[in-house]
């Protein structure tokens, strides 16, 4: 999480967006609340340097949230 999260704020302190996903395999589909909760976890650890563009949701097995920076 610390490496996703160091090269995330890179990205954003350069100017970019930064797309953050968790993908699902299997039974994992049943605990789609903790990839939730990694994702929001994320965010708060990047909300210095970014604002959430648009919340984490489902797409197929994959859950995705988008970051932008804040400048």
């Amino acid at each position: 999480m610390e490496f996703k999260t160091r090269h995330a704020r890179e990205f954003l302190e350069s100017g970019d967006k930064v797309k953050a996903s968790v993908q699902f395999r299997g039974r994992d589909m049943l605990y789609t609340e903790k990839g939730e909760l990694v994702l929001l976890k994320l965010a708060k650890a990047l909300e210095d340097v970014s604002k959430v563009e648009s919340k984490p949701n489902l797409e197929g097995r994959r859950m995705i949230m988008i970051l932008t920076p804040l400048k």
